[in-house]
């Protein structure tokens, strides 16, 4: 059965301030990730990378086919279209892509863990906070 110590506000205010520290730090190596990819191959590439920050605070580190700004859509390395612009590169190329596409999972499986655990525990601190008042309307 459950028997576990309640968390205090406290240790959940402190976790919520090093998971925000966290999602910073990734987000800043997102960037860094997409400005190394930039560095190594010039333009214009078939595909680069790029952060997409959505309006639900996730972010994540994509791949976006080149073209006209506004129309560059994103698409995943392993779909049909991926392979296609892969497979026309020479190996060495083809190596560089693999590389930034390991360090593309890495990135965004760190974020969205993180994310979803900060969302959580901000929710439970609302509940918290609600229940401490509830505690006070009732025992008062």
């Amino acid at each position: 059965m459950y028997e576990r110590k309640p968390t205090g506000k406290t240790e959940v205010w402190n976790r919520i301030h090093r998971l925000r520290q966290e999602l910073d730090e990734i987000m800043a190596a997102m960037y860094a990730v997409s400005d190394e990819f930039k560095h190594i191959f010039r333009a214009p590439w078939p595909m680069h990378l790029s952060v997409q920050k959505l309006k639900t605070g996730a972010v994540y580190l994509r791949w976006r086919k080149s073209g006209v700004k506004g129309q560059q859509p994103y698409l995943q390395l392993e779909s049909g279209a991926g392979l296609k612009l892969l497979r026309a590169q020479p190996p060495a190329v083809q190596r560089q892509y693999f590389r930034f596409h390991q360090m593309l999972l890495e990135l965004n499986l760190w974020h969205s863990v993180c994310f979803a655990e900060l969302r959580r525990l901000e929710r439970y601190a609302d509940q918290l906070k609600a229940f401490q008042g509830l505690k006070s309307g009732i025992m008062e």
